[in-house]
């Protein structure tokens, strides 16, 4: 008897617990709705968006999350939501099977959507499967020859392999096309000459 009521009230604690964070989501998201009236569908995907960007931005994960979720039952097709959807299961809960499925969303929506292929790329790359990770970002460069974070990372992974020459190339594209990560990249480098004697040979294959 003791041991159903304990469990009677740990489920009324999750259920109270429950409803005080949904209502910490809907109450400051109804408050400032009342406060404006959106004359659109799309400036209510633009409130939900920006909302759930800002939660993601103050630390507060779980709150983008159901911003994201309500932007999606107004358009489950929409790229950006998804897109956002998995950097926060990526960079907030390191749930890189979560993250891969929205990224993947986004590319079914849009097959020439770069940051998508990117995105997927980073995910293999954090995995340690380099083929797929260069495989991706180089087709995000064939779609957008001017995608500065695509040359980084092949240049990143080329630096993980010990591919140096390669490595400087991809960095100085990537910088020239504005990535100040390459240009910090290239200075370091710079400045650590001895790591040349290291480096592997040129791959054979054609980059």
């Amino acid at each position: 008897m003791a041991i159903l009521l304990v469990f009677e009230i740990f489920n009324t604690m999750q259920i109270r617990k429950s409803i005080i964070n949904l209502l910490l989501v809907i109450l400051p998201m109804v408050s400032m709705a009342q406060e404006r009236h959106f004359k659109s569908k799309q400036e209510l995907m633009g409130f939900l968006y920006k909302s759930a960007y800002q939660a993601q931005r103050e630390y507060r994960p779980k709150e983008a999350l159901h911003y994201i979720d309500l932007l999606l039952q107004v358009d489950s097709n929409s790229i950006q939501a998804h897109n956002l959807k998995g950097y926060v299961y990526e960079e907030s809960f390191a749930n890189y099977d979560s993250a891969m499925i929205c990224y993947q969303k986004t590319l079914q929506l849009d097959s020439n959507y770069v940051k998508g292929y990117v995105n997927i790329g980073h995910l293999y790359y954090l995995k340690r499967e380099y083929a797929k990770a260069n495989e991706h970002n180089k087709r995000a460069i064939e779609i957008d020859s001017n995608y500065a974070d695509a040359y980084f990372n092949l240049g990143w992974i080329c630096n993980e392999e010990n591919y140096l020459y390669e490595a400087i190339g991809y960095m100085r594209k990537a910088s020239q096309k504005g990535s100040q990560a390459a240009k910090k990249w290239l200075e370091e480098f710079e400045a650590e000459d001895w790591r040349r004697d290291g480096a592997k040979e040129p791959k054979k294959e054609e980059e």
